[in-house]
Order: C-alpha cells, then structure tokens, then sequence
C-alpha cells in the first residue's frame, strides 16, 4: 500500500511541475547507510525535501529523515510530510500536508 501511495505523490507532484511549464527536477535520495528521501528538487536557492507516508495518523518520526538529511547533507530550506491525516504546521519550520495539497509545495 505504501509504494502505490508513494506513486500517486510523486505523480501529482509531476503534474504539478508540468502544469506551471516546469520539468520534473525531482529526485529520489538514499545513502549508504540506508537514510532517504522520498522526493528532491530545487527552486532557486531553495532545496526542498519532502517525505511520503500513506499513514493517516500523524507520528513524530515521519520528519526524522528530513532532519537528518539537513543535518548531514545539505540543509534543506522546506521541509514536508505528506500523509493521509490533516495539515499541521510545526515550530521547526517543517509541515505536513495531506495528499490532496501535493500541488502547494510546487
């Protein structure tokens, strides 16, 4: 379930980018110790990193890539989770979008 969840994400994302005349620019990130994110890209100055989870109940640990990815590569300026649950906004700048929102982040 949560491939194909992943799948419908990254495609509304593609249709996102292609809808405002942009091209795709979204990677995929995984390291050799296995640490990875769902989805890349770079606007600007802005590096964007956003994570993909097909749950709908919200839980602290589906921003820990995120922060590590920051921590250990390069710092990312957004940071999103996307789920099934209800928008949430957080102190450390990051924020959580259900699915249906995709669009906003492009």
């Amino acid at each position: 379930m949560g491939s194909l969840f992943e799948n419908l994400v990254v495609l509304e994302a593609l249709k996102a980018r292609y809808n405002q005349g942009l091209t795709a620019n979204l990677y995929f990130f995984r390291d050799y110790q296995g640490n990875e994110i769902d989805l890349l890209f770079k606007a600007g100055s802005q590096l964007t990193g956003v994570e993909i989870k097909a749950a709908a109940t919200w839980n602290s640990s589906f921003k820990k890539g995120l922060q590590r990815f920051s921590d250990t590569n390069a710092a990312l300026t957004r940071r999103y989770v996307v789920y099934s649950g209800e928008r949430m906004a957080f102190s450390d700048g990051a924020a959580a979008l259900p699915y249906t929102a995709v669009a906003e982040i492009f």
